[in-house]
C-alpha cells in the first residue's frame, strides 16, 4: 500500500466524529478537540509493534487497536522517526508540541463499511440521550457518496438554525451525501434527503449546507495537515493524509 502526503484515515474519521454538537467552524475549541483525540490516536498507534525502515516507523493498524477499533487495512508511518524517539514520545504521553517536533506522520489506507459505523456507534454512544443531537445514523456506502438512516433533534443544534421544523422529539430521517475536496476545505452536499417522510425542499437542503459548511478547512489548524486522497466505494472510504 503506499503511503501518500496525507493524514491517517483512522484518526481523521475519529476526530471527526465526535464535533457534531457544535459548530463545525475551526474555532480554538474544534482545533483543541483535534489535538486532543489526535493525540490519544497516536499514542494508541505508538505502543503497536511495527517496523523500523525507511528512515521511519511503520505500522500497521490492524496488529493493534485505535481507541477501540481494529483496521484491517490502514498503515501509519511516523517519518524521521527511530527507536530512541519512539520511547521518549510514549513515556511523555505524546504530548503535541513534542510530537510535532520530533516527526511527520503520513497515513493511507482503507476503512471498511463495518469499521466506519462502528465509529460512529462508538462517538454517538459517548453522549447521554438527552444531549445528543443524533440518536442513531446507519452508513452504506455508495459510488462517491454516503446514504445515512437515523434520527435527528434538529432543535438541539446550536444557534437553532432549524427552528421552522424543530421539535422535541427525534425525527427520523435519510439523507444521501458526497464530499468535496478542493484545496484544504472539505464541504459536504446532499444529494437527496428527507425528514419525518417528507423530500428535503431546496431551500431546507441549503440550510443544511449552511449548518454543515464548511466541514473542515484544515488551514485554519496552525500546523501542516491535509487530505490528499478521499474515495468512497460501496466496500470502503480511502483516504491518504499527512500531519506535520
Amino acid at each position: 500500500m503506499k503511503i501518500g502526503k496525507s493524514l491517517t484515515l483512522a484518526l481523521f474519521l475519529l476526530s471527526m466524529s465526535n464535533i457534531s454538537s457544535y459548530s463545525l467552524t475551526m474555532s480554538s475549541r474544534v482545533v483543541n478537540h483535534f489535538k486532543k483525540v489526535f493525540c490519544h490516536c497516536v499514542d494508541d498507534a505508538l505502543k503497536i509493534k511495527g517496523e523500523f525502515k525507511n528512515n521511519g516507523y511503520y505500522v500497521n493498524l490492524k496488529d493493534g487497536c485505535i481507541k477501540g477499533h481494529n483496521f484491517s487495512n490502514v498503515i501509519v508511518k511516523f517519518e524521521n522517526l527511530d527507536e530512541t524517539s519512539r520511547n521518549e514520545l510514549l513515556k511523555s504521553n505524546v504530548d503535541f508540541a513534542n510530537l510535532q517536533n520530533k516527526c511527520k506522520i503520513k497515513i493511507a489506507g482503507d476503512v471498511t463499511a463495518s469499521e466506519f459505523q462502528g465509529i460512529v456507534n462508538q462517538e454517538i454512544g459517548r453522549s447521554s440521550t438527552a444531549k445528543r443531537i443524533f440518536n442513531s445514523a446507519t452508513f452504506t456506502l455508495d459510488n462517491g457518496a454516503v446514504i445515512v438512516n437515523g434520527t435527528v433533534n434538529l432543535k438541539r443544534v446550536p444557534g437553532n438554525p432549524f427552528a421552522m421544523i424543530s421539535t422535541d422529539s427525534f425525527s427520523p430521517f435519510t439523507a444521501k451525501l458526497s464530499a468535496n475536496i478542493t484545496g484544504s476545505v472539505i464541504t459536504m452536499n446532499i444529494i437527496e434527503g428527507s425528514i419525518n417522510g417528507e423530500e428535503m425542499s431546496p431551500e431546507l437542503k441549503n440550510v443544511f449546507l449552511n449548518w454543515l459548511n464548511p466541514l473542515w478547512d484544515f488551514s485554519q489548524l496552525g500546523f501542516p495537515c491535509g487530505i490528499n486522497e478521499f474515495n468512497i466505494t460501496p466496500s470502503s472510504v480511502r483516504v491518504t493524509g499527512y500531519v506535520f
